[in-house]
């Protein structure tokens, strides 16, 4: 009887319960390096908040970003605010994501140029999903963290008297 209850016993370590916590977090997502050389580097940041709906009385002048409707643009201009920028692309969008789980309904842009180069970002909160673009090439998706539109938020609402729009 001593055996059997031995042989049921589960003994977790700590390399286990880590292992486990980082399955259910997700990974950070690992960048391409063009992706990284740009989002870390950057010359000018733009956060936009995005729509894709449909509203009749939207002037036909409003500006569009890989389909959507841009609502607000807020540039980032100075070096804290880019560091937090990046902190939360890096803190919440993680590998292991396409854009085939909902109708892909962005709320957020990011525009990040770098020289002649460029990042493009949109991020959907409804199928948590992100997809990245270089020089206006698809780079693929990602999954995006749920905790990540607080920060998102947040990141808006601080510069949200500098923005224009």
């Amino acid at each position: 009887m001593g055996r059997i209850r031995d042989c049921c016993r589960l003994r977790i370590t700590l390399p286990m319960v880590s292992v486990g916590l980082l399955l259910l977090s997700g990974c950070a997502a690992t960048f391409p390096p063009p992706v990284e050389g740009i989002l870390n580097n950057g010359d000018s940041y733009q956060l936009m908040l995005v729509s894709v709906s449909f509203d009749p009385n939207r002037p036909s002048s409003t500006p569009q970003f890989h389909r959507c409707f841009v609502e607000k643009t807020v540039t980032l201009a100075d070096t804290a605010s880019r560091r937090k920028l990046i902190a939360v692309v890096q803190g919440n969008v993680i590998n292991g994501g396409s854009v085939t789980g909902c109708a892909f309904t962005p709320h957020y842009g990011v525009h990040i140029a770098r020289g002649s180069q460029t990042l493009d970002m949109l991020i959907c909160f409804h199928c948590m999903q992100c997809e990245v673009f270089v020089n206006g090439a698809e780079q693929g998706g990602y999954s995006v963290r749920p905790e990540g539109k607080k920060y998102f938020a947040a990141l808006a609402g601080e510069h949200a008297a500098s923005g224009t729009q």
